[in-house]
C-alpha cells in the first residue's frame, strides 16, 4: 500500500506500509516498530474528516494472551489458531495536519482526494456526481456545475 500527499507548502511525502513490516511473516521486530508481513491494513476513510488519516492495523498471532481473540480453547498438543489481534492505529496525518493536505493518492489512484473551494473532496464521488448532473443536462457553465456539484457532495457526505 501507497500513500502520497502533497502539502500547500508543496511538500510531497511518501508513506508505504513495507515502512512497517518485516519479510518474515511470523517475526515481529518491535526494535524497529515493524510488524509482520501477515497484516491487515484498514485505511479509515469513513473518518477522515472527523480524525484525520488513520490506518487500523491488525496482525494475526498464534500466541495466546490477553490480546488474542481466540475462538476455541486450545488443547493439549493441538494447532493454536491464529487469532486477530486489533486496536493499533497508525496516524499519518491529524485532523489539523489535514487542512494542509493539498492532494491525496492512496494505491495509485484508488482513492484520490484533491483540494478544491477550500475543501478535500473526494475525487471518485465528485466525478460520480458531475456524470449525475451532465445527464441531467443543465446547461449550466462549467464553473456553475463544479459548485453546484460541490454544494451536492456536501449535502451528501458532510
Amino acid at each position: 500500500m501507497k500513500i502520497v500527499y502533497k502539502l500547500k507548502s508543496g511538500q510531497v511525502s511518501v508513506v508505504t506500509v513495507d515502512q512497517a513490516a518485516t519479510s518474515d511473516p511470523f517475526k515481529i521486530e518491535m526494535s524497529k516498530n515493524h510488524s509482520s508481513f501477515a497484516t491487515r491494513y484498514d485505511i479509515r476513510l469513513d473518518l477522515l474528516y472527523k480524525e484525520g488519516l488513520r490506518i487500523d492495523v491488525f496482525w494475526w498471532n498464534c500466541v495466546i494472551d490477553n490480546q488474542t481473540k481466540a475462538s476455541t480453547v486450545p488443547r493439549v498438543g493441538a494447532v493454536a489458531e491464529l487469532g486477530l489481534e486489533k486496536g493499533r492505529v497508525w496516524r499519518i496525518l491529524d485532523k489539523d495536519e489535514l487542512d494542509e493536505v493539498e492532494e491525496l493518492n492512496i494505491n495509485e489512484g484508488q482513492a484520490v482526494y484533491q483540494r478544491h473551494f477550500g475543501e478535500l473532496v473526494d475525487m471518485s464521488k465528485f466525478w460520480s456526481a458531475q456524470d449525475q448532473r451532465q445527464k441531467e443536462d443543465i446547461g449550466e457553465d462549467l464553473a456553475a456545475q463544479v459548485v453546484a456539484t460541490h454544494q451536492a457532495l456536501h449535502k451528501r457526505f458532510p
